[in-house]
């Protein structure tokens, strides 16, 4: 994803079209990005997340476009 494209997705987040987004595919043009967090909440997490059948990124990522969209 080049700057400006990111630059225009969060205005579109900001305004609601996230619950309309489609999953981020993991594919080579998708950015990583790099969190801290301990071991125990991680693994905590994942544990649930394997549970209900979802991928943490998944779980994350939704996490991140409710945060967006609060007001």
């Amino acid at each position: 994803m080049t700057p400006d494209k990111r630059s225009d997705a969060l205005p579109a987040l900001v305004g609601g079209a996230a619950a309309r987004m489609r999953t981020v595919p993991n594919t080579p043009g998708t950015p990583r990005r790099t969190i801290r967090v301990s071991d125990v909440l991680w693994d905590a997490a994942a544990a649930k997340a394997a549970e209900r059948g979802e991928s943490l990124s998944d779980v994350l990522r939704r996490a991140l476009e409710r945060y967006v969209k609060r007001k």
